[in-house]
């Protein structure tokens, strides 16, 4: 499960419920609760769900703690609600990983030749790692918190810490932060936390929303390659 999830995006960072955010340990967040912790969420929600599509960058470290030793990567990620997302990772090496929907596939690229790679469906953990990430691009987050136990805080940041609850989940992680920008419309950050205290740190740059993705760049055989300024700049072309 750790290999899969470190070849994402997506190793999320897991931490056990006692470990303490990494914000927290400079200037301890105000959790909300009750119904100031609904209003958060529900503002959260109205705010992002209005957002048909996002196109961003991300920088991406992993912190392996056991060899004291950095994984830098960087890529580009396209989602369309409410349920397509294409992550992929363009140096130093190339990875695309799309989901549509309850289907999800991945590619790796060998010698510059695009191979796909064979996934498991239903549990698999990578489906389900983006099937999360899906929904904080809607600011949707489970508040039923039948799988991660939800703190909120809006102070000194917008900040959204889960905690695994489910004993599989807790076995290798500890926590996931979700840090928001200050006018809650979009995720800045996100940190996971791994038991044996590795950590993937993903940092998100937004170039542009509601832009016009075609199709094929969500296409599960065989997607359209992703140059992302050549993408905005035919949209800008067409829109004059």
């Amino acid at each position: 499960m750790k290999q899969l999830l470190a070849l994402l995006l997506v190793a999320l960072p897991f931490a056990p419920s006692s470990t303490v955010p990494e914000t927290a340990q400079e200037n301890p967040p105000r959790f909300l609760e009750g119904a100031e912790r609904e209003r958060f969420l529900d503002e959260l929600e109205a705010r992002m769900s209005v957002r048909k599509t996002v196109a961003a960058e991300f920088e991406q470290e992993k912190v392996l703690s056991l060899f004291d030793d950095k994984l830098e990567s960087r890529g580009a990620i396209l989602f369309q609600a409410p349920d397509k997302l294409r992550w992929e990772i363009q140096a130093p090496f190339q990875s695309i990983l799309v989901v549509a929907g309850e289907d999800v596939a991945k590619f790796e690229f060998v010698r510059g030749e695009k191979r796909a790679l064979q996934l498991g469906r239903g549990k698999d953990p990578l489906l389900l790692v983006m099937s999360q990430i899906r929904g904080w691009f809607l600011g949707k987050f489970d508040r039923r918190e039948k799988t991660y136990r939800l703190r909120v805080a809006m102070e000194p940041a917008p900040l959204i810490v889960l905690e695994p609850m489910e004993e599989g989940l807790r076995k290798g992680l500890s926590a996931i932060e979700v840090s928001l920008s200050a006018t809650l419309d979009a995720v800045s950050r996100v940190v996971v936390h791994e038991k044996g205290g590795d950590k993937t740190t993903m940092v998100f740059h937004e170039k542009k929303r509601d832009v016009l993705i075609p199709g094929p760049y969500f296409d599960l055989k065989d997607p359209t390659p992703l140059v992302l300024e050549a993408l905005l700049a035919s949209q800008e072309n067409a829109a004059r």
